[in-house]
């Protein structure tokens, strides 16, 4: 189930386990962890691991042991959770005592039958570096014979690209070629991700899409685009800075972000902070 509008109010009905742009949040991998380990062995730890997570470390997995690690440092092989809380469920969460934050690589490893099946990895993530762009085809090419719309997601990430969840800035999109977007920006990220919709029409030429975000840093501001392509590659784009505002030129097309404004704020429920 995604978050959706409500209609009957302004605000977002936010009880799905992914948010109105199709991203996930925590909750879907819980969903993830109850199937069985015979279809697909899952491990996810469900923490951005920043100064602001809890100490203990919560891990949903479908696999008998997990063992967390920090740094190459083991904290400890164990089972899953037992209590009144997953008394019912298929497979109960894990918690790990980490013993207090410390920056750096968390990563979760699952076993079924002492062997190693599953992994995951999150990273302390560093200051903002850079924009990165991306489509989510869900497995299959645009449809080229009927009107489709694509999600486009705006990550702001670090150097290494870890996607910065504290980041909310606004991000402006612009497109060239055969598409339009749909959807009202400059819009915040959120979790450091920004969304907007690009629509596609019949038999219409492959299109691009730009995106611009202004990062602030100590008395200074930096100035972030990137852009992405349906098919092929992007046109080439520069960022032109100004004293009111900022654009990102592509043959033509101007994508303009006013300068330092507020965050426009979204009505999408934050992704609980771990």
């Amino acid at each position: 189930m995604y978050d959706y509008n409500r209609g009957y109010a302004p605000d977002i009905e936010s009880s799905g386990c992914m948010d109105i742009f199709r991203l996930p949040k925590f909750s879907y991998h819980f969903f993830r962890s109850q199937r069985s380990a015979a279809s697909g062995p899952v491990v996810f730890i469900a923490s951005h691991w920043t100064p602001a997570s809890a100490p203990d470390v919560r891990v949903f997995s479908n696999c008998e042991e997990v063992e967390l690690w920090l740094d190459g440092l083991s904290l400890g092989r164990q089972g899953p959770d037992r209590g009144r809380m997953s008394a019912r469920l298929a497979h109960h969460p894990f918690t790990v005592r980490t013993g207090g934050f410390r920056p750096g690589t968390l990563e979760a490893v699952g076993y079924v039958g002492g062997c190693r099946v599953a992994r995951h990895v999150v990273r302390t993530p560093g200051a903002i570096e850079r924009l990165a762009l991306a489509f989510d085809l869900s497995g299959r090419p645009r449809d080229r014979g009927r009107k489709d719309q694509i999600f486009c997601y705006a990550s702001l990430v670090d150097a290494p690209g870890t996607v910065v969840p504290d980041a909310w800035e606004n991000v402006a999109f612009g497109v060239t070629g055969g598409g339009a977007l749909v959807g009202a920006h400059p819009f915040s990220s959120e979790a450091g991700v920004a969304a907007i919709l690009l629509e596609t029409e019949p038999g219409a030429a492959a299109a691009s899409v730009y995106a611009l975000a202004m990062v602030p840093g100590g008395r200074s501001v930096k100035l972030s685009g990137a852009s992405a392509a349906l098919e092929g590659r992007p046109p080439r784009h520069e960022v032109r800075g100004a004293v009111a505002a900022v654009s990102v030129l592509a043959r033509g097309r101007t994508t303009r972000a006013a300068r330092r404004r507020p965050p426009v704020r979204s009505s999408r429920v934050p992704r609980t902070p771990a």
